[in-house]
Formats: structure tokens, C-alpha cells, sequence
């Protein structure tokens, strides 16, 4: 372990060099999102899709979430869609620059906007029904960051929010290289452990604010209580039982994340407590999260 930790530690810091990241301004960016948005209302066409945002930190369970989900008859698991992010004109939703942050909330207070963002997601994800099914469910993770939006303009829609144990979570993130390259955040301990908080922070003003109204699925209660956690995530749905959702694995849809290999596979609770073998070595991440 602790040779491993030593070249995990040499990537890490080659990638965090590739681009200079500040959290100061994701900082700015997730207070702004945190406080009371007076939205205007406006008409909302009527649609026979019901959207499933499944988001929460990556690494956070939402790629088996939507494996679950996906196994049901009337779900089509579309993946990680970037629609949110290229309707709001936000783009980067990790360290936007100021004038993406500056448009995003302007644009934010014209209901033609909002009603234009409403239309075009529910189109574009109709275009994907090739299944005519009811549910479509949209599991990029950052839509945590749009959750006040998304309740807004698709009142309809259904959202859950993946939550892992931080040390799990965190150290997970920090033992993955993301190809396109958006996580910067995930290459530095404290850095890792701050953005966690700051999820953290927001997602709980989330959870306060819209209550029974975003179902948190626990990826340890999961684990260790699957039928149960899944009974409770299809109701939330509004999704009759379906045994197949319980053998998820079998399913052969296409898997584009990091998670790959795991939603292959039955639950199991490898994934639980890795973390614990490099303890010695985690010391920033954990002093870090202890802080919230």
C-alpha cells in the first residue's frame, strides 16, 4: 500500500499541475446557487416524459443507481447527458468563469429563457425515447448544482441524489484519472476534501429546502439492503416492482463511465472501506473532511 500510495500521489500531482485550479471560485459560484432565486413563472407544456435526474458527487453510486433503474421495462437509461449544462449556457460547471456565472443568473430572471430550457431538454430526450417509454432518467452528476432550477422549470421530474460515505467518496475521486479532464479538483487531498464539503453544504440547503421531494439513495444502504432501498426508489419513481431491477447487472445496456466494471458485477462491499488501507498516507483528506 504504501508503494501504491507513492505513484498514486505522482500522478495526482502531475494532473494537478496541468491546470491551476481555485476553489475560491467554485466557492462563489455554490453561494450564489444557495441563495433564494426569485424565479418567474411561466405556462408549461404538458409532456408524456417524466425525467430522472440521478446526480450527486461522481463516484457517488449514480452510474448503479441508473443501472437499477435502467433494468425496469419502463426506464431508459440515457447517461450522462450533458443537456443541462449546454441549455443553461453554463458549460464548465466546475469553476465556471465569471461571466458564465454573471449570464447563468441574469438569464435566470426571463421566463422565456426558462421556457426555452424546459422545451429543448424535454425535446432532446424524447429524441433519445426510441423505447416509448414514461421515464428517462439523466444521471450526470454536477446537475446537484441545478437542483433549485430543475424543480423549477420540470416540477415533474423525479430527483435523486447518490450519497456515499466523504472518506469513500473522496478517496475514490482522488484514485481516478478522468479523461476529459473537468475534475481538477480530485488531484490534491485538501483541495478533494474541500469540494466535497462544499457539495456537501449545498446539497443539504437542498434537502431542507425541497424535502421528501428528492429521494437520497445511501450507497452503503444499498449495499447492505438492496430489495428494500430498491422497493423505495421505484415507488419514489412511481415505478411498479420489477424483479429484474434487483439483477441489474445482467442488463447489457452500454456503460460509459468509470463504474464499468462494478455495475457488471452483483452488490458487493468491496468498494466499502478501501480507503482504510492507505489511512497513514490520507492525513490532509481526512483532518480536511473532519472540519464539516
Amino acid at each position: 500500500f504504501s508503494k501504491s500510495y507513492e505513484y498514486l500521489e505522482k500522478m495526482n500531482s502531475f494532473c494537478f499541475e496541468l491546470e491551476k485550479y481555485n476553489i475560491k471560485k467554485d466557492k462563489v459560484f455554490f453561494d450564489k446557487l444557495s441563495q433564494n432565486f426569485a424565479y418567474p413563472s411561466f405556462d408549461k407544456s404538458k409532456s408524456s416524459i417524466t425525467p430522472v435526474f440521478i446526480c450527486g458527487m461522481p463516484r457517488s453510486g449514480t452510474t448503479l443507481c441508473e443501472q437499477i433503474l435502467s433494468a425496469h421495462s419502463d426506464v431508459f437509461g440515457a447517461g450522462e447527458l450533458r443537456y443541462m449544462m449546454q441549455l443553461t449556457n453554463l458549460q464548465d460547471i466546475v469553476q465556471p468563469d465569471d461571466n458564465a456565472i454573471d449570464n447563468y443568473f441574469t438569464s435566470l430572471t426571463k421566463k422565456e429563457f426558462l421556457k426555452k430550457i424546459r422545451d429543448e431538454y424535454l425535446k432532446m430526450i424524447g429524441d433519445l425515447n426510441k423505447e416509448n417509454v414514461r421515464f428517462i432518467s439523466d444521471k450526470m452528476p454536477h446537475n446537484f448544482l441545478l437542483i433549485d432550477l430543475i424543480r423549477h422549470i420540470l416540477p415533474e421530474a423525479k430527483i435523486i441524489y447518490c450519497k456515499r460515505k466523504a472518506e469513500d467518496n473522496c478517496f475514490s475521486l482522488l484514485t481516478q484519472r478522468f479523461v476529459e479532464g473537468r475534475h481538477h479538483y480530485c488531484y490534491n487531498q485538501r483541495t478533494l476534501a474541500n469540494y466535497y464539503l462544499l457539495h456537501e453544504e449545498l446539497m443539504n440547503i437542498w434537502l431542507k429546502k425541497f424535502k421528501d421531494e428528492i429521494f437520497v439513495l445511501d450507497n452503503e444502504e444499498l449495499v447492505n439492503n438492496q430489495k428494500d432501498v430498491t422497493i423505495n426508489l421505484l415507488k419514489f419513481c412511481g415505478l411498479e416492482w420489477e424483479e429484474s431491477c434487483m439483477e441489474f447487472y445482467k442488463s447489457k445496456r452500454q456503460v460509459r463511465t468509470a463504474s464499468l466494471e462494478q455495475v457488471r458485477q452483483p452488490i458487493n462491499k468491496k468498494s466499502i472501506g478501501a480507503w482504510k488501507n492507505y489511512e497513514p498516507y490520507l492525513s490532509q483528506m481526512i483532518n480536511t473532511l473532519k472540519q464539516k
